[in-house]
């Protein structure tokens, strides 16, 4: 997670609210998002952790699931924190 850890950072400090981000603050954050990012909505999937997206443990381990991405619009919307017990 180590490119992605700013993300993590970032929606860990957001608030527990919902967090909508464009793909160009993402890529701020991250030193810049691949090609793949801006034209898959598989990049946003929420693969569970052990997943190959690394990019999906930083918003997963911050409590985090993409709940919607506007390829067209570069936005994503993240949901409400929901922390696990034991995080």
């Amino acid at each position: 997670m180590r490119k992605y850890e700013p993300l993590f950072r970032y929606l860990c400090e957001a608030g527990d609210g919902p967090v909508e981000m464009t793909f160009e603050e993402i890529g701020r954050l991250v030193g810049g998002l691949p090609t793949s990012a801006r034209r898959h909505p598989g990049w946003w999937s929420n693969e569970p952790v052990a997943g190959p997206h690394v990019q999906a443990e930083a918003w997963r381990e911050a409590g985090r699931e993409v709940i919607d991405v506007d390829l067209a619009g570069g936005q994503v919307r993240f949901s409400a924190a929901r922390w696990l017990r034991g995080s």
